[in-house]
């Protein structure tokens, strides 16, 4: 009998596992990460790069030497070790070392010195001036050489303190020359602000163990290595300025820090601990009237106007004292703000909505006409979050969802009505907007609603939520990235203490797929950064990104990511994760055209699978088959996708088989640092083999 192929092409379906492995649709995949959908064709998902971090402010400048190397007084105790790496940042006279990064050697508790920094021929110092330092990063050295090797060996200048298994990030890969002051570039910039577990080879040199420099140009000499420890973020939000380019402000757990557009760092603006959460207490965001409100749950609502940063005072009595300690949420409805179960002298009201007078956030006093109010919605639920739809504002409590409505009342100008009693939530960043529809991911699967009546809508992966963390549920955040169509959904996986992975919904195409991507928060961006001609080194045919991806082209912000070392990265930019390897692994369902549905019998024997592929770099794609139920392939091969049509990139392969078998299926694998893979069409050849066996 006669081999007959069955195309799979136009991909639509993407990650499935709803129904029996017979009856899934033929481009149906058990797996799909860290690859995605675009235009019928499978292609390995983008990276993300280091964008910046947030640094503390530990101490203000009063002088600086002319010097080499560059000694620096403060006008208190500023708390430095040696082997801290330091920013400096609002210096009048020697501006040169305004956003520059050194490693800090200790003088006295109040001088240290720029190690490898002359300003000898700076301009002379005249005031001001703040020392800002990342808080989780210490211990740092200064290398003499690294290796080009996988992995990487790092040779330091003095003896290290890292231990086997510390984690290494590598804050400046500059410092100055220390006769002539000019910046000695020793290369390798690629690994700024990438991190790695380190192996201990003797007490100058350690290796790298998750970095591969071998094609990276430069000695090493200068790169900056010291020990980070986690510190995750808690809010990334932009101050919207109006008539002007935004701010781009971070959280942490204790500070809140602006972004410099000059020196491309974050600094404090906080100047002191003014938080008292943890890493789950997140915040949340409101802009209004040019300013930007933010609440952890925990602590008072602060504001920032982009000069003054302060806690509101609420005081809903007339007594001219702040009255709210807190509030798990706030948004801005009918030019009121609103706060949502809220605690008021220190007694929680878990189901208060709380707001102010019409057109002015500083007026809440309830006891006079025009002033503040509140509503208790009528549930002994727990508040989780509120999602702004359409007009209104979607309400997720524990065991139902309310809609908050405008009555056209001053005196009480909001109505809550309860349209669902069976779903749940249970993450305050777990819902986002899509097309007029909310969708909400808790511990038991997604739900959606169109402000009316709520469903679920994980039909086609009904297993997905057996893979959530529920005792960390609380922690999935959800963040819509316009340009490329998709609601991303960061949860914990079974035994992970943070979201570890994503789940992706394409709204425009209607399918899922999973990424690998450590988070805490997500945050959204519009950058005055712009891709031109002009500063496009590539040709057009090797640009496979489309044109908008540069930039916030077409009004589409920049989506920013916080991992778990304090690290703010952009998505979807350049094709590492942070300098590692981006793994694409994705499985067919199992197939068998010629069982019918209801219990057909026929097994099927592969005869040869042919791929069409295309790459715009010389690399290869792995590639394993897998029959009956098995989870070891019987046959493994790698293709090598350098293309011989340079027009297309197009390339053709085969992989024979002549397996027989109840079921069939077919795992692909990259795990390389290409630039683009994508798969246009998988055929197998399959003939019908007699009478299934049963399999046990």
């Amino acid at each position: 009998m006669k081999y007959t192929g069955f195309p799979i092409y136009d991909f639509k379906t993407g990650l499935f596992n709803e129904r029996e492995p017979w009856i899934s649709p033929a481009d149906a995949f058990e797996d799909f990460n860290n690859c995605n959908l675009d235009r019928g064709i499978i292609q390995k998902r983008k990276g993300h790069t280091y964008f910046s971090r947030l640094n503390y402010k530990v101490a203000t400048i009063t002088a600086i030497t002319q010097a080499n190397p560059a000694s620096i007084t403060t006008s208190a105790a500023h708390g430095l070790s040696t082997g801290d790496v330091v920013t400096l940042n609002g210096i009048t006279g020697m501006t040169e070392l305004n956003g520059i990064t050194a490693r800090v050697f200790v003088v006295s508790s109040t001088v240290f010195h720029c190690s490898g920094r002359n300003s000898s021929a700076f301009t002379a110092y005249v005031s001001g001036g703040i020392v800002y330092k990342a808080p989780n990063i210490a211990g740092c050295m200064i290398s003499s050489s690294i290796s080009k090797s996988n992995p990487a060996i790092v040779t330091t200048i003095g003896t290290h303190s890292f231990s086997d298994g510390d984690i290494v990030t590598i804050p400046s890969v500059y410092f100055d020359d220390t006769t002539t002051g000019l910046p000695l570039n020793g290369g390798m910039e690629t690994l700024k602000n990438t991190y790695s577990r380190v192996s201990i080879l003797s007490t100058t040199t350690f290796q790298l163990d998750d970095i591969d420099t071998t094609g990276m140009s430069g000695s090493g000499l200068g790169v900056v290595s010291g020990i980070i420890t986690p510190g995750q973020l808690t809010g990334i939000a932009e101050y919207e300025i109006p008539g002007g380019q935004g701010e781009l402000l971070v959280t942490d757990e204790k500070r809140v820090g602006a972004y410099n557009t000059t020196t491309k760092e974050i600094y404090d603006i906080a100047l002191s601990d003014i938080f008292t959460g943890n890493a789950n207490d997140t915040f949340v965001f409101q802009n209004w009237l040019s300013k930007i409100y933010f609440v952890n749950g925990v602590d008072r609502v602060q504001s920032w106007d982009g000069t003054t940063l302060s806690s509101i005072t609420i005081d809903i009595d007339g007594n001219a004292s702040n009255d709210v300690d807190t509030c798990k949420d706030i948004k801005l409805l009918g030019n009121r703000l609103l706060l949502f179960s809220t605690t008021e002298a220190s007694v929680e009201y878990a189901q208060r909505i709380r707001w102010s007078a019409l057109l002015d956030p500083t007026l809440w006093d309830d006891t006079i006409t025009a002033g503040g109010g509140f509503l208790d919605i009528s549930t002994s639920d727990e508040f989780i979050s509120a999602t702004y739809l359409k007009d209104k504002i979607v309400l997720n409590f524990s065991r139902s969802t309310w809609v908050l409505g405008q009555t056209g009342n001053i005196d009480l100008p909001f109505r809550a009505e309860k349209i669902d009693s069976f779903h749940s939530n249970n993450a305050l960043h777990g819902s986002a907007v899509v097309s007029d529809k909310m969708f909400s991911l808790g511990s038991t699967g997604i739900s959606l609603t169109n402000g009316f009546r709520v469903d679920g809508f994980d039909k086609t992966i009904p297993e997905f939520p057996d893979e959530i963390e529920g005792s960390r549920a609380s922690q999935i955040f959800s963040q819509v990235f316009e340009r490329d169509k998709e609601l991303w959904l960061a949860f914990p996986s079974l035994d992970e203490t943070m979201n570890d992975k994503v789940l992706i919904y394409n709204y425009a195409e209607n399918n899922f797929s999973m990424n690998d991507v450590r988070t805490s928060v997500f945050g959204l961006f519009k950058t005055s950064f712009s891709k031109t001609w002009d500063n496009e080194e590539r040709s057009w045919n090797a640009i496979s990104e489309r044109w908008d991806d540069f930039s916030s082209g077409g009004g589409h912000p920049l989506v920013f990511f916080g991992d778990e070392y304090g690290n703010i990265l952009r998505l979807s930019d350049g094709f590492l994760d942070n300098g590692k390897v981006v793994e694409m692994n994705l499985k067919t369902s199992r197939f068998n055209p010629f069982r019918e549905a209801g219990g057909g019998s026929v097994s099927a024997q592969l005869g040869e699978v042919h791929f069409l592929l295309s790459s715009d770099d010389q690399s290869t794609l792995t590639v394993d088959l897998y029959i009956n139920f098995d989870e070891t392939p019987y046959k493994t091969v790698v293709f090598d996708l350098d293309p011989v049509n340079n027009t297309t990139n197009k390339v053709l392969k085969i992989i024979h088989s002549g397996a027989i078998g109840q079921f069939h299926r077919i795992g692909i694998r990259n795990e390389e640092a290409t630039s683009s893979v994508k798969i246009h069409l998988i055929k197998p050849f399959l003939r019908a083999a007699g009478e299934m066996k049963q399999i046990v």
